[in-house]
């Protein structure tokens, strides 16, 4: 039960990045396209996708080190 709510919660998660981060991260990861492939899809550096990747992991490691705490202290 607990890694399917915490399945649903990274959804959440990345659905509440910002729509480049968001657009990037899901091309990465879901779509394994390489940096140059979305660079070329989204008309952007390959190293501003880079940016983006590193900018939404950022984000989604500090919710998920909050949801862990959180989780702990229940």
């Amino acid at each position: 039960m607990d890694a399917d709510r915490l399945a649903a919660d990274l959804r959440a998660w990345i659905d509440d990045l910002p729509d480049r981060q968001r657009e990037v991260l899901t091309l990465s990861r879901f779509e394994s396209l390489s940096h140059d492939a979305i660079a070329e899809v989204m008309d952007i550096s390959p190293r501003t996708v880079n940016n983006h990747i590193v900018e939404a992991l950022k984000k989604l490691r500090r919710w998920g080190r909050s949801h862990h705490a959180d989780h702990l202290s229940q």
